[in-house]
């Protein structure tokens, strides 16, 4: 806010139509918050079919926009008779892990004690500008600001109270709330595009490398039958660096981390650590079109994520917690198709079925070059990263937008409300 007096504010940017100040008051003085409740043993009353829906912090991983739609569990009307209930509308505050967020809900249900449920607004509130506001950081902050400690995994009752609230005319509610929800509807037609192209993008290449869909050459004929190969017979496994320690990393020669490997199916150049070696120490350098695997998992089907080097660095190197896999010539395995091939379901099943352990998982190499892959001729390859290049291209496309819009809003919200 520009202007703060006593119970009263002026927001730094808002409609033009409008010149009063906002009046502030602490947040007890508009609503009230009732705490939700468990039927015990709560593992008694859950149930699969016909039952109550069961509103827990995890179903807001699926909601955009700080809505809940949907719940993974629910709980038999009995229980239900024993909990907090809560209608469609109704707002509902994170007390623990989603940290004092705010969901708006499309459902109906009932909730456990991680959640608030927001009641008896004074008349001249409007519950879409009250979502937006409880969400800024101006609140956030003063959750933080009024909790001990600084930094919390759950608020009490007393802190949400404690907080101030600002409050403009009902009909300036209502323009920003309409004016944010165009924002949010945009973000979730963004979200859902991006869902789309992911599940379009999963489909495509089930049917590509289980030769379901067949690309053909540039003068309409079908390319050469793919031949089935062993990895080891394509190519040979490398190690990642040796004899290194703590103090060695920091500074000095970039190195392919474990997180590039796991979380993309292409090396992000902008995301390289760096380790010292001395002149002349031996260790394995990496070429364009390597392919590197993680050895380590928590569970079996994360071991074993690959992730392929696709542009040139002249010298760089690979942590000693994964390991390499070069292929004897590019012409049988272009670097591109085989960031796609080895993120594949059908090649996923196979290694996955490598993992060996009970509370850490770990894969062989040994093992890793008896598994047999499909492989088209190079020209089809090249088609085929082509084709899912553009796809991917679009993906991030879209998740650019998101971003941006996402930002564009944060910018709004603070200025609004800040």
């Amino acid at each position: 806010m520009d202007m703060i007096t006593e119970n009263k504010v002026v927001p730094k940017l808002r409609f033009k139509e409008f010149k009063d100040s906002w009046f502030i008051d602490k947040f007890s003085k508009y609503i009230k918050l009732y705490r939700g409740s468990s039927p015990r043993p709560i593992s008694k009353y859950r149930t699969k079919n016909n039952g109550v829906n069961w509103i827990k912090i995890g179903d807001t991983k699926k909601s955009t926009n700080y809505e809940i739609s949907s719940v993974e569990e629910q709980i038999t009307f009995e229980g239900s008779l024993k909990s907090r209930k809560v209608e469609v509308g109704e707002l509902i505050l994170a007390n623990s892990m989603s940290f004092g967020k705010t969901y708006k809900l499309n459902i109906s249900g009932c909730i456990y004690d991680g959640w608030f449920v927001l009641r008896e607004y004074q008349d001249d509130f409007y519950i879409n500008f009250l979502h937006q506001l409880l969400n800024s950081n101006y609140m956030q902050k003063q959750y933080i600001r009024f909790s001990t400690g600084g930094v919390v995994q759950n608020i009490s009752s007393e802190i949400v109270y404690s907080t101030k609230i600002c409050k403009p005319n009902l009909y300036e509610q209502q323009k920003i709330a309409s004016f944010l929800s165009a924002i949010d509807e945009k973000l979730q037609q963004l979200t859902k595009k991006k869902e789309l192209l992911e599940d379009y993008k999963k489909g495509i290449m089930q049917k590509i490398f289980s030769q379901e869909i067949r690309f053909k050459d540039d003068s309409g004929n079908n390319y050469p039958d793919w031949q089935e190969k062993k990895l080891g017979q394509i190519g040979k496994t490398f190690n990642g660096l040796t004899g290194k320690t703590k103090k060695d990393f920091g500074n000095g020669k970039p190195f392919i981390q474990y997180m590039q490997i796991f979380s993309s199916a292409k090396i992000d150049k902008s995301k390289f650590g760096f380790v010292n070696l001395k002149e002349n120490e031996k260790q394995n350098k990496v070429r364009y079109g390597d392919v590197f695997f993680t050895t380590s998992s928590e569970t079996p089907l994360e071991i074993g994520y690959a992730s392929v080097l696709t542009e040139e660095i002249e010298e760089l190197y690979l942590n000693s917690f994964c390991f390499g896999f070069r292929a004897n010539s590019l012409s049988e395995l272009y670097p591109d198709f085989a960031s796609y091939l080895f993120r594949s379901q059908s090649l996923r099943k196979q290694i996955v079925k490598l993992a060996q352990g009970s509370t850490r998982y770990n894969m062989s190499k040994v093992q890793l070059l008896k598994i047999l892959v499909k492989l088209p001729s190079l020209k089809e390859q090249k088609k085929i990263a082509d084709f899912l290049t553009l796809i991917d291209n679009k993906i991030e496309n879209t998740l650019f937008q998101l971003e941006k819009t996402k930002e564009f809003k944060k910018g709004l919200l603070q200025q609004m409300f800040v």
